[in-house]
Parts: C-alpha cells; structure tokens; sequence
C-alpha cells in the first residue's frame, strides 16, 4: 500500500485512511439543488441552503372532507356487509337443512 502521510504504518488509523477515496457520499438519494447546487435529499421538500421549493407539498385533506369521505365509505360498505351477513346465513342455513322439506 502506499504512504498515507504522517499516520503511523501499520495502525487502525493507518489502514482507514489507506481505504480507497468514495467521496463525500456513496448514495444516489442525493441530488444537487438546481439553484445552489447542494447536495440536497430526493424527499426534501425545500433545499436546506437556499430554501428553493423541490416539490409540491402533499395536499392535506381537512376536517370536512375527511368526514365526507368516511360518510361516503360507510354509505356504500355498511350495506354490502349486511347483504353479505344475510347471504352466509342463507349458506348456513342450507347446510344444515334447513330448506329440505322433512320427510
């Protein structure tokens, strides 16, 4: 290996610092600002140095549309579950005989 400078040979320290250079990160969830040109990370929202909007905050649904939503849900589930409660007691009920007539 080659001479790393004034680390003593030989030593933890010497053998880290005679790994091979991979930059300042080995990642690609970084990418350079398009305006500052930092490092910035995929998810962020806004850069860190400059404050640049990267990407469009997620809409936030408020109170009223989340409850018009739940209604909606339960407008359309809760009868399909009765309809399907109702059609397994018909599946039972006719596995255990009750529709033959006696004989």
């Amino acid at each position: 290996m080659s001479s790393v400078g004034p680390v003593p040979a030989g030593t933890e320290a010497w053998f880290e610092a005679s790994k091979p250079w991979r930059g300042p990160m080995a990642s690609n969830a970084l990418v350079p600002c398009p305006d500052c040109g930092q490092l910035v990370s995929r998810l962020a929202e806004a850069c860190p140095s400059c404050a640049r909007p990267l990407r469009a905050p997620a809409p936030r649904e408020g109170l009223f549309l989340r409850t018009m939503n739940q209604a909606v849900a339960a407008t359309f589930w809760i009868p399909i579950f009765f309809l399907l409660v109702l059609l397994g007691t018909g599946v039972v009920a006719y596995l255990l005989g009750y529709f033959n007539p006696p004989r």
